[in-house]
């Protein structure tokens, strides 16, 4: 019981320091759109963007009018769900996932959409912007994925 408590805690603690650094970066880029900075060119296949993802996943059904508050909780269950399935797995993928969709359900709530930034493209195709929460949760399901026999 010791022991569960300690990685509950743990989890909850890294999770919190993923949220966190989620949050911070999207508060960065605001400051960089409000003050007409943005986009900034970093290379030839980098930007930083900012777009409002108001769909589900990579901008699905984005042009759609949907209640953001809705899919903050519809995606707050989904969460809860995964999280009991993937309670085997090691603290730092928990952390990932829950730090990384708990940012994102943040947005949804409360800015009515998801701030996106990051805009990765090679000769005029653009893969669909993300942010870091978002890059903490497909890491997290890659390491899951390729390690899947472990778990």
């Amino acid at each position: 019981m010791y022991h569960q408590l300690i990685r509950i805690f743990f989890t909850l603690f890294l999770s919190a320091i993923f949220f966190a650094i989620d949050q911070i970066t999207k508060y960065q880029i605001l400051i960089q759109f409000k003050n007409d900075n943005l986009p900034i060119e970093i290379n030839n296949f980098f930007n930083l963007i900012a777009t409002w993802n108001t769909g589900f996943s990579f901008g699905f059904l984005n042009d759609c009018k949907l209640d953001q508050q809705l899919i903050a909780i519809f995606t707050l269950f989904i969460l809860l769900i995964v999280l009991y399935f993937i309670r085997q797995f090691p603290i730092l993928l928990q952390s990932f996932i829950f730090g990384g969709a708990l940012g994102n359900i943040f947005d949804r709530y409360y800015n009515e959409g998801v701030l996106d930034f990051v805009d990765l493209h090679i000769n005029g195709w653009h893969y669909p912007a993300f942010n870091v929460a978002d890059s903490f949760i497909v890491m997290a399901m890659v390491y899951i994925i390729i390690n899947y026999k472990k778990y």
